[in-house]
């Protein structure tokens, strides 16, 4: 299926986000989008996953991260959250992301299956701060704004399935480019991941659909 994409006035109420709000996230370096990117990537309208890192941020911002931090792990982690909603939406997986600093300056992100968590943490030493994302509570909020505003999100979904080619390379990629240039996560000081390239976009775009 195509992933879906709106219009930004449509991703906005469907996401329960607020205009003034973005543009002074913008303003302030805070801004985040789908693939790593500080904006949108397509030039006119907006992936609805988009939406969705805009509201992993708002949800690491509201458990006590700072709010640059949460637009620096929403970005530099995308690869990490997306698992999370295509696994979601494709396998019916229970599927949570998380975020932690192990120690000062040193932190982790990840994400698997909500009842393995507590056995995951069991096996690694103590945390200062750990922060958990929701990502099916995200995307159910998501369909059930839609419903009401009256949009269907039938013709298309979030995003890849975890096992298309495509979805491998593209996260291969993500994941390897990070790597190459962060050699320690920390998301008061870690660099920006690189904007998707114009090919990419390309066929981004041509794999999407409009919301209805």
């Amino acid at each position: 299926m195509p992933i879906l994409t709106a219009q930004l006035g449509e991703l906005l109420p469907i996401c329960a986000l607020n205009g003034a709000t973005l543009r002074s996230d913008r303003l302030r370096n805070a801004s985040v989008a789908a693939f790593g990117a500080e904006h949108p990537v397509l030039e006119e309208r907006c992936l609805l996953i988009d939406g969705v890192a805009m509201l992993v941020r708002d949800d690491l911002n509201r458990s006590g991260m700072v709010r640059r931090g949460a637009a620096m792990v929403a970005r530099a982690f995308f690869d990490r959250w997306i698992e999370a909603v295509s696994r979601i939406e494709h396998r019916g997986e229970a599927v949570l992301f998380a975020v932690a600093e192990q120690t000062e300056n040193v932190w982790w992100c990840a994400s698997g299956l909500a009842d393995q968590l507590p056995k995951f943490l069991a096996n690694r030493p103590p945390l200062r701060r750990l922060f958990v994302v929701n990502i099916a509570e995200i995307m159910l909020n998501i369909r059930a704004r839609a419903e009401q505003a009256g949009f269907d999100l039938s013709g298309g979904s979030f995003f890849l399935p975890p096992d298309d080619k495509l979805y491998l390379e593209w996260m291969r990629e993500f994941s390897e480019r990070r790597t190459a240039v962060q050699a320690q996560f920390d998301p008061l000081h870690m660099k920006p991941p690189r904007h998707p390239s114009t090919q990419q976009r390309r066929v981004i775009e041509g794999m999407t659909c409009r919301i209805h």
